[in-house]
């Protein structure tokens, strides 16, 4: 991305480097840990550059805890909601774009992912974005008519330099 024409910095997801320390959270309440450091690394960066690439979204702390929460527990029950509002209802406008890039090839497991549950989760990322896409105006999917892993990758740049530069033009107009 650097050859937009700004300064440009990229926040990556404080979930993987937990889970590559520790494990995969086993328990909401340390969802919401990781959505606050997320929340800080995010913050601490974008005083430093023009436009900030995020590797996940914050309400994903929520995604996640949906998928880990014990419905049968009032007190994880209770962490969730927070974490929805905390992640969600404060932090509506805090993406200028979302892109989101579904899987189009096989994820490696990296011991952060297991892939049997990228389904699991795709699944769950499209219904949070569809029950809350009149919130989200600039939810963009970017997707590549190719099946090379590089030329995906490739195609997704040019079209996220697209849409951020239009978005840039916008800003400036």
């Amino acid at each position: 991305m650097g050859s937009l024409d700004c300064l440009t910095a990229v926040c990556p997801e404080y979930a993987r480097e937990f889970i590559n320390k520790v494990g995969p959270p086993e328990h909401v309440s340390i969802q919401q840990g990781i959505l606050f450091k997320q929340l800080n690394r995010e913050d601490n960066l974008a005083q430093s550059c023009d436009v900030l690439f995020c590797d996940s979204l914050i309400y994903f702390s929520y995604i996640y805890g949906l998928l880990i929460t014990d419905r049968d527990s009032l007190q994880q029950i209770k962490v969730l909601r927070n974490i929805y509002k905390w992640a969600v209802l404060d932090h509506l406008n805090r993406y200028d774009i979302i892109f989101y890039l579904p899987r189009q090839f096989e994820v490696v497991d990296d011991g952060c992912r297991a892939p049997e549950f990228n389904d699991t989760i795709e699944e769950a990322i499209l219904g949070f974005i569809g029950l809350h896409k009149h919130l989200f105006p600039n939810f963009i999917e970017i997707r590549s008519e190719n099946s090379d892993p590089q030329e995906i990758l490739h195609d997704r740049v040019k079209q996220i330099k697209r849409h951020v530069n239009a978005h840039l033009k916008k800003l400036t107009a």
